[in-house]
């Protein structure tokens, strides 16, 4: 509707329907704006006041608004006319915001699933390279384990051939002692220094083996650190978001509620806020009525409303 329509509509409202202030029951009145009443003379003004500001809103409903069957003519209210323009308008705009949405729609479901392949493409590249790298870890691994058994072993049999050689040498000097020894004494001490030296060269040849137990377990640790960082090899997904002028992307969480009930028993035992759930009035009105105001749930009470109906008095 235009505005002087809306003008026009606002003085014949003034003129009909409001109550010129000469006609209305004067009444005694209290602190803001409240009716006080102080004898039964003024509760019967009272009533007739209220009943007729009730006839007068009800004729003013039906000037502006629409009557219940919705038929189209002049028992309309203004209402009736403007929503048929609104209507007229809001169809129209709705034909073309469809459009729009649809092409909206196609273009961003394009975008996204362009965006979408092109992180899957990288989520596979790097979960490629991250295979790759914890394949080459886990083989330098093994190769190091391998080489450092093969080289205890070697250390071993290099221990074992020169205390071999220790040994046959000592019981060679040995004989040759005990050859040459011309008194008891003297075997005595070359058979002395002879346990001297088996000792010697099996200390030796036993430090040698301790050392090639070392260096291999050494060689072994440093491989069992390639295999652990082996196994924490991740794959980092690098890519590069598709630019479009104008355009940007951001992501946002957001919430969907799975089982209400669930959520409820969150809130009551203090794991979610309570401002996630809002008290519906208009049930809580329904269970107190069929209730009949007894036994409230708990975090409610039950009271009643006075509603007074006035009628005209033939």
């Amino acid at each position: 509707m235009a505005s002087d329509q809306i003008q026009t509509a606002e003085s014949v409202a003034i003129e009909r329907f409001v109550t010129p202030t000469e006609e209305q029951i004067r009444l005694v009145g209290g602190d803001n704006g409240a009716i006080v009443i102080r004898s039964d003379v003024a509760y019967g003004r009272a009533g007739t006041a209220l009943q007729t500001v009730r006839q007068k809103r009800k004729a003013l409903a039906a000037y502006f608004k629409e009557q219940p069957n919705g038929d189209p003519g002049p028992g309309q209210g203004l209402c009736y006319f403007a929503r048929r323009a609104w209507e007229s308008a809001q169809s129209l705009f709705n034909r073309f915001d469809l459009q729009f949405k649809q092409w909206d729609e196609a273009i961003d479901g394009g975008m996204k699933k362009y965006r979408q392949e092109v992180e899957e493409k990288a989520r596979i590249e790097a979960e490629a390279k991250a295979a790759e790298e914890r394949n080459r870890l886990e083989a330098e691994a093994a190769k190091q384990r391998a080489e450092a058994e093969k080289e205890r072993k070697r250390l071993e049999a290099e221990a074992e051939a020169q205390r071999k050689i220790a040994e046959a040498e000592r019981k060679k000097r040995l004989a040759a002692e005990m050859a040459a020894a011309k008194s008891h004494a003297a075997e005595a001490a070359a058979k002395r220094r002879a346990e001297e030296e088996r000792q010697r060269i099996e200390h030796e040849a036993l430090c040698k083996r301790m050392e090639a137990d070392a260096e291999a377990r050494r060689q072994r640790e440093e491989a069992d650190a390639k295999e652990r960082e082996a196994a924490n090899v991740v794959a980092v997904v690098e890519r590069e978001v598709p630019q479009a002028a104008g355009v940007s992307v951001r992501k946002v969480w957001k919430a969907e509620v799975l089982d209400i009930g669930k959520l409820v028993k969150a809130i009551a035992d203090g794991k979610a806020p309570l401002i996630l759930v809002e008290a519906n009035e208009s049930q809580c009105n329904k269970l107190a009525a069929a209730f009949g105001g007894q036994n409230p749930p708990a975090g409610l009470r039950f009271y009643q409303d006075e509603q007074t109906s006035a009628r005209k008095v033939k």
